[in-house]
């Protein structure tokens, strides 16, 4: 693991707050409450990566840092509960003097409200307890189907058919990146069993919170020999900012060199009506909207750029190919959760034998941090070399153990 000063992504800067708050403006029916209960929580707001909505559940904030779920019953009803994965933690009466927290492990007393890093307390008749330890809040404000179903109207501008396509896929990008996840009902094509015409009778929605970090990709962008790099894999685990750390190296690699982002799902630039309003740099020219075959080669006829960058690649190899035999570096991401995968999976299949080097971020509490980075020996062996640093930040190669078959 690389062990230089790398943190994860910062909270509680301010533009976790707006971020937070531009999200919400897109649930008009629940603004209100989650931006009351901000407030009351600002520290577990300002971390917050995805909003979850089911119906017939509870509003729960998610921030992605791994461990339980914390779920708070009403003050009215006399009790406090808090249920997580690794036991139950049960609060006495509201006007008891002492709470007391029992898991599996052992029992923790606090003797008043104020306590420790645990505080319990009202908000609008609901109890609340704040842990800086769990990863989740399940609120106390519920869904219903129909608020879904006004959800997705909003998110379309009241217009389903211009989003029709997005609709599809089980997603809407909304302005400023930020991105609109879906479960429903499938309605297959008539003609096509294998394709999904759109989804129907909508029951939970994921709303992903797009946020800017600059500076996160630094450690990155330090390592990489741009001037011979060919083809790098960002590779990370659901929730690992592999998107927030993309948009920040294109920032970062356009201060020298041409930069071309193929933005099919809107999200790496969070462009508004021909306005980019996510800072790529200002030498990067962003094809919004276009699929990656098309945009690899709109970029090549017409952009002349020094690196291609597009998130979530699979399965076009031989669109790779061509841009990596036209003198174009690439830089993409893809789910994976260690190298092995990215080598040995079937999804990277005809990708990873053009990838020059990989880089594998954090998830959980090292969210965005660079854990590795491995280069192809000479660009032509199926070792890898792992790159990393010691303690006076002098670059060294190690071999590392992974082949590919």
């Amino acid at each position: 693991m690389i062990t230089a000063k790398t943190r994860p992504l910062p909270s509680g800067n301010t533009r976790h707050s707006t971020a937070f708050e531009q999200a919400v403006n897109f649930l008009p029916m629940f603004r209100d409450e989650l931006m009351r209960h901000a407030a009351r929580t600002p520290a577990f707001a300002e971390k917050t990566r995805e909003i979850r909505l089911r119906a017939g559940q509870c509003i729960v904030l998610e921030t992605g840092e791994g461990g339980g779920i914390a779920r708070v019953g009403n003050a009215q009803s006399g009790s406090r509960e808090v249920a997580n994965y690794s036991g139950i933690a049960r609060f006495g009466n509201a006007q008891n003097g002492s709470r007391e927290i029992a898991n599996y492990s052992g029992i923790a007393r606090f003797g008043n409200a104020q306590s420790g890093s645990r505080e319990v307390g009202d908000y609008g008749g609901i109890a609340r307890v704040e842990n800086p330890q769990n990863p989740r809040h399940q609120t106390t404000i519920p869904v219903t189907a129909e608020h879904l179903r006004d959800l997705i109207q909003i998110f379309c501008d009241y217009s389903i058919h211009s989003y029709a396509r997005q609709i599809s896929e089980g997603f809407i990008t909304l302005e400023g990146g930020h991105r609109a996840g879906f479960c429903g009902t499938a309605v297959m094509n008539s003609s096509d069993k294998n394709k999904v015409e759109t989804v129907r009778d909508i029951s939970s929605i994921n709303l992903r919170i797009a946020r800017e970090f600059p500076g996160c990709s630094d450690r990155l962008f330090e390592l990489l020999p741009l001037e011979s790099l060919k083809c790098l894999l960002i590779i990370g685990k659901p929730l690992s900012a592999k998107t927030t750390v993309l948009r920040d190296l294109a920032r970062n690699i356009s201060r020298t060199h041409k930069v071309t982002v193929i933005d099919e799902r809107g999200e790496l630039a969070a462009k508004s009506r021909g306005v980019i309003t996510a800072d790529l740099g200002a030498n990067t020219d962003v094809l919004d909207g276009f699929p990656k075959r098309g945009g690899f080669m709109t970029a090549l006829r017409a952009l002349s750029p020094d690196f291609i960058i597009c998130d979530e690649i699979a399965g076009d190899g031989e669109s790779v190919a061509e841009c990596l035999n036209s003198g174009v570096s690439l830089i993409m991401t893809a789910h994976c959760g260690s190298v092995e995968e990215a080598i040995r999976g079937t999804a990277l299949s005809d990708i990873i034998k053009h990838v020059s080097h990989i880089a594998l971020l954090g998830t959980g509490r090292n969210i965005g941090v660079l854990q590795n980075l491995w280069q192809r020996d000479n660009g032509t062996s199926k070792k890898l070399v792992q790159i990393g640093e010691n303690d006076t930040f002098h670059f060294s190669l190690v071999r590392g153990g992974h082949t590919e078959k």
